[in-house]
């Protein structure tokens, strides 16, 4: 039998102190490590400040949005009726942290209460860590349920598993619209459980930054109708630094159990979308269980698709690929960071700190697919963009 438990208390603790993140001692503990400690961003990304997952989704966002060819108006519409969905989700659960049911139109609508934290996505769409929230949960062997007679109408199953390795850095991306590895990973969960789509009827989609929905829900091939979480989205429900998803699992417990002959998935991922896992569970035990070994559903796509080239100093006209806006707490546009390609498929990251009015039209007019003109400024050591024409 083992014990799965995890605690955050952001919320009650001293605010934290973030330029530990950057310290020799960040991250040391006395216990072992579980898992890998890869770096989550190369020196290139750290230098245009492409680290914290608030600054890196809204690259995935802006993309996306150009890829279902939406207009900046109408992905933040569609995006603020997902959040809708999830947070009167929320609104429900007894252990969400915000249980005020906000509507699409509070979610989107730009006020001091509201604002863009880095477009296209403002506070009320992003995950909240400042939170005072834990989850546990038992797992153990059939032969030890028997012993201990845990009845059959409590037991659910964990019918299949699997974990995938995306390109790890942003840098390497395929592109920033899509998810190759957690194509494969619900593939080969879907494929050991022996079963589809069509037969879950929960669902849990990682929900840190509503465009992980939404990428998740694009690679399902699902309907737009499809409700995407049972506890509310991290927005809502609470955004656990480290163990949303087991708050998920415990919830899918609980309704697998009231409604057996059902069957439901739990999916996550890490940090900027690096790593992705997906659980399927039944209430029901199926004819033929049993789990595969962890090497034979643990996948690696690192090596299915090249690396990318990427140009630390550029000058000329590129094209942009996608881009973040960084806004200050009154609400200002600030600085603008762009992934731009040249004419061979070489990738760049570039910066604007300074044109205020250029910064500002990226949140009005589509950016993505125009040229830019780049040089690189020998004296930061950074590209910086200049005209989007």
């Amino acid at each position: 039998m083992g014990l799965i438990c995890a605690a955050e208390a952001f919320h009650s603790s001293d605010k934290p102190d973030w330029k530990k993140l950057t310290s020799p001692d960040y991250g040391k503990s006395p216990f072992a490590v579980v898992g890998d400690r890869m770096d989550h961003a190369t020196g290139i990304e750290r230098k245009y400040g492409l680290y914290f997952p608030s600054i890196v989704y809204p690259l995935f966002a802006n993309a996306f949005r150009k890829s279902q060819k939406l207009t900046l108006d109408n992905y933040i519409l569609e995006t603020a009726l997902l959040c809708e969905k999830m947070s009167k989700v929320a609104q429900k659960n007894e252990y969400a942290w915000f249980r005020d049911g906000k509507s699409a139109l509070e979610i989107s609508t730009v006020t001091t209460d509201n604002r863009i934290i880095h477009y296209p996505f403002t506070k009320f769409m992003n995950a909240i860590m400042n939170v005072d929230q834990a989850a546990a949960l038992l797992v153990t062997s059939e032969r030890k349920a028997d012993v201990l007679g845990i009845p059959e109408e409590k037991r659910v199953y964990l019918i299949s598993s699997s974990e995938v390795y995306d390109k790890w850095h942003i840098s390497n991306r395929v592109n920033y619209y899509s998810a190759p590895g957690l194509e494969l990973a619900f593939e080969k969960a879907f494929s050991e459980a022996g079963t589809t789509k069509k037969e879950i009827e929960l669902w849990d989609l990682y929900s840190c930054f509503p465009v992980a929905t939404q990428i998740a829900i694009k690679t399902l091939d699902s309907p737009a109708s499809l409700t995407p979480t049972i506890i509310g989205g991290l927005p809502y429900f609470g955004g656990p630094g480290n163990h949303y998803s087991l708050h998920a699992i415990c919830e899918m417990v609980r309704l697998l159990q009231r409604s057996p002959e059902k069957k439901g998935v739990v999916q996550s991922l890490t940090w900027h979308m690096h790593k992705f896992s997906v659980g399927i569970y039944s209430g029901t035990r199926p004819e033929a269980y049993g789990l595969s070994s962890a090497e034979s559903y643990k996948y690696d796509i690192e090596n299915r698709f090249s690396n990318r080239t990427i140009l630390e100093e550029a000058q000329g006209t590129f094209t942009v690929e996608t881009y973040v806006v960084s806004y200050d707490g009154d609400g200002m546009p600030i600085s603008a960071v762009i992934v731009a390609n040249n004419e061979m498929g070489a990738r760049l990251f570039a910066v604007n700190e300074e044109d205020l009015p250029l910064i500002g039209s990226m949140s009005a007019e589509e950016p993505i697919g125009k040229k830019v003109s780049i040089y690189h400024d020998a004296s930061s050591g950074l590209n910086r963009f200049s005209d989007i024409f």
